[in-house]
């Protein structure tokens, strides 16, 4: 995928973004240790912090599981950066933020972690790695009502994602339309292994929560700790970063329109 980041840079973007923002606070959850750097990992709440009598409904969002899939993070970081592109769903929502969950790979390029570890296939593991272990806390301190997970394929010729959700109605379609009409969509009958239809990779639930498998990724953690809809985003890394960027952006915005809208 190119070159090499600075997470030093995502970490300065962050911290900016939250002190201009009054709905943005910033968590440190630990130190990432590797040699020869340590790396802090953050997360983000974003809300209105209102005194609303009814319970938020909260919505999760991650980016950089990968290292070397960097516009997932250039995504998160434009999102903070820009109050108009949130502020108006703060009514809905909250949103709990994690931007770039593999400091080391996202610096030096890597999917893996600075031990040589695929951080998204570690969250079954009684004693995971510490940016896992670091993100499950969070997650197993909250309810979610929709999770989106920002991704990047070196092999897809266009986009595609992954559904999970107990029941309908599906999000997908509507986020592949809005994304079609400006980008590739990847309308394969297979990818990674899976059947897919249209660019959409969808499972049924009680299959994924019956199956028996090892190394669960982080959707299919949420999943089975509770919450009821899921998506992973795949772009395709032809594009340039920044349309690529743009186009999680688009199946965020998507998404999030259909989740405010009364079914």
């Amino acid at each position: 995928m190119g070159k090499k980041h600075s997470y030093l840079e995502v970490v300065d973007r962050i911290k900016k973004a939250a002190d201009q923002s009054k709905e943005c606070s910033l968590t440190l959850l630990g130190e990432v240790k590797s040699n020869p750097t340590n790396y802090p990992l953050y997360s983000l709440h974003v809300s209105s912090k209102g005194k609303d009598k009814h319970p938020r409904r909260v919505i999760c969002l991650s980016a950089g599981i990968h290292g070397d899939e960097p516009a997932g993070v250039e995504a998160m970081l434009t999102l903070l950066e820009n109050q108009d592109l949130y502020e108006h769903l703060l009514s809905n929502f909250d949103f709990i933020l994690f931007p770039c969950i593999n400091p080391y790979g996202y610096e030096h390029n890597t999917r893996t972690n600075g031990h040589g570890i695929d951080l998204n296939r570690q969250f079954d593991k009684k004693q995971p790695p510490e940016e896992v272990a670091f993100v499950r806390e969070v997650l197993e301190k909250g309810e979610f009502v929709f999770s989106m997970e920002f991704h990047e394929d070196v092999d897809s010729d266009g986009f595609y994602l992954y559904e999970l959700k107990r029941q309908e109605p599906y999000l997908g379609e509507a986020i592949i339309r809005e994304i079609a009409k400006h980008f590739p969509i990847n309308l394969r009958e297979e990818i990674e292994g899976l059947p897919s239809s249209g660019g959409i990779i969808r499972r049924p639930v009680k299959q994924v929560l019956e199956f028996r498998m090892e190394g669960w990724p982080q959707a299919i953690y949420q999943i089975r700790k509770g919450t009821p809809h899921t998506i992973t985003c795949e772009t395709p890394i032809t594009l340039s970063l920044k349309d690529r960027a743009r186009i999680h952006l688009t199946a965020f915005d998507t998404a999030i329109s259909q989740l405010i809208q009364p079914h």
